[in-house]
């Protein structure tokens, strides 16, 4: 049992930020009932790219959920909506701002219904501000944050990263403040509302990058693999050919990585120090690119162990998925479909005492859980006087869908 066993989770999120942020409550412990709007859902279980009419992008952040269909923009299935808000804890949207409001469904309707509720609201901008409303993607807000302009080959044009990290920072930043609301929901009884943007995540993530422009007034550029604080950093090629990326972050390291390599003398000139050393970087680049390139990865990474130094081999996703401080940590999941299907997903990061890691995980067809999850709130007759026409225009309208993605 997780640390939010007993807590339930009304989830009204599609594509990723918000999807992220309940799987993440759900690999806590929470009961997490993905609300979706008939006929199609949430669009990402569309989207390539898939495996038998499964999508890859959805069932990677939908683990574990119950899946219910709910139009909050029908008034018999809001009224439904209010009965299930009244034993929740959470609800969580990241629709654009004020959507939930718009149809009587924010915050301050609901802390009427159940003063208890946390509302949590991730958007691409947030509640307030002059982009309030305005639409978002990840890779918009990577490029709007100033994430892109950091990120690149030295000298080279700005980036975006290898991930969605706008929306995975929304979603991490979701939980967190989640968390915090529900931990002072327990202790006072009222809940609060969250309001996230994905713009703000990123800028809070930034690191060194708004201090640098604060202090120097200098905007930080695309620095590839280095480091803008150190040389040598990043990844220099062995003799067979590995790519080996390296981070000494101090003197004291350098000048072991010096004595691995077989160079100590290094350390008795100017650039035994970081300052100098920056003052002569591409010297010292091609120092260390020729001395490591003399090396074998087998000696290289021996003398870097001996010496106690981080260092790592730059893997591909292959070598990522069976290295056995993964499969030590029991950081690979799969997902299972009712008709059979399985899919490879990351694990949770969470490794907490007395809560069993879980690494089997289902992802349930959409509307699979509507009459078993709402039969506790309303009468089997009404649910079906509402939903038995509602499910007959979804499973054609997914058939549809499904068609398009194969």
């Amino acid at each position: 049992m997780g640390p939010l066993t007993g807590v339930k989770v009304l989830d009204f999120t599609h594509y990723l930020s918000g999807p992220y942020c309940t799987m993440l409550l759900s690999d806590l412990g929470a009961e997490v009932i993905k609300l979706e709007c008939p006929p199609t859902g949430d669009p990402s279980r569309y989207s390539p790219p898939s495996k038998e009419k499964k999508s890859v992008y959805f069932t990677s952040s939908n683990r574990g959920k119950k899946s219910v269909i709910m139009n909050f923009k029908d008034e018999k299935q809001r009224e439904i909506f209010y009965k299930m808000v009244e034993t929740a804890d959470v609800v969580i949207d990241n629709f654009k701002s004020d959507t939930m409001e718009k149809y009587h469904c924010g915050y301050e309707d609901l802390c009427k219904i159940n003063p208890r509720i946390v509302c949590t609201s991730i958007s691409g901008f947030g509640n307030t501000g002059p982009l309030k409303g305005k639409p978002a993607y990840d890779l918009a807000v990577q490029a709007m944050s100033g994430i892109m302009s950091m990120s690149g080959e030295l000298g080279g044009s700005p980036l975006k990263l290898g991930i969605s990290i706008a929306d995975l920072l929304g979603g991490i930043y979701g939980c967190l403040g989640t968390l915090a609301a529900l931990y002072e929901t327990w202790n006072t009884g009222v809940g609060r509302k969250v309001d996230v943007a994905m713009l703000d995540a990123c800028i809070a993530a930034m690191e060194q990058g708004i201090a640098q422009y604060g202090i120097l007034n200098e905007d930080p550029i695309p620095m590839g693999n280095q480091q803008v604080t150190t040389v040598p950093f990043g990844d220099y090629i062995t003799s067979d050919g590995q790519p080996v990326l390296i981070c000494p972050a101090s003197d004291d390291q350098f000048q072991k990585l010096c004595e691995v390599v077989g160079h100590p003398e290094i350390c008795e000139t100017e650039l035994t120090f970081a300052a100098e050393r920056m003052t002569q970087r591409d010297r010292v680049n091609e120092m260390f690119r020729n001395y490591i390139g003399a090396m074998t990865t087998e000696e290289f990474c021996s003398g870097l162990d001996e010496k106690k130094l981080a260092y790592g081999l730059i893997n591909d996703i292959e070598q990522v998925v069976n290295h056995p401080q993964i499969k030590e940590r029991n950081m690979i999941a799969y997902v299972n479909y009712p008709d059979g299907s399985r899919m490879m997903v990351p694990a949770s990061p969470f490794n907490i005492s007395g809560m069993e890691k879980c690494t089997e995980f289902t992802a349930n067809p959409l509307g699979s859980d509507t009459f078993s999850a709402l039969s506790q709130y309303v009468s089997d007759n009404l649910l079906h006087e509402i939903y038995d026409s509602v499910l007959e225009n979804i499973q054609e309208a997914v058939r549809e869908k499904e068609t398009a993605v194969d």
